[in-house]
């Protein structure tokens, strides 16, 4: 439902959605084959020019992070390599990671 709003929104003010992202709990930042799953619809990518930001979290701490992006010759997601700022995200990640396990222990 959440989501749903999320769409809703974006439609009805005409804005453009330029990044998804999730983490992976105890696992490194890769495009899983649940993520490409979730990601396309009928082998296309429902959001094209979206980035896709997968975080990698190990004991409530980022350890790293890793953008994707649709590269339409080799019809798959493939990393995408960032300036060195993007560190700032995770410091900001990191704290919504721990307060989020906060909450739920």
């Amino acid at each position: 439902r959440e989501l749903l709003g999320i769409f809703n929104q974006i439609d009805s003010k005409k804005l453009v959605l330029k990044t998804f992202y999730h983490s992976h709990p105890d696992h490194d930042a890769y495009f899983s084959d649940e993520d490409k799953q979730m990601a396309l619809f009928d082998g296309e990518p429902t959001y094209p020019n979206a980035s896709y930001l997968v975080i990698s979290v190990y004991n409530k701490l980022v350890k790293d992070e890793a953008w994707f992006e649709w590269n339409p010759q080799a019809k798959s997601f493939e990393k995408k390599i960032l300036i060195e700022s993007i560190s700032i995200l995770s410091v900001a990640f990191q704290f919504t990671v721990a307060s989020s396990y906060s909450s739920i222990e």
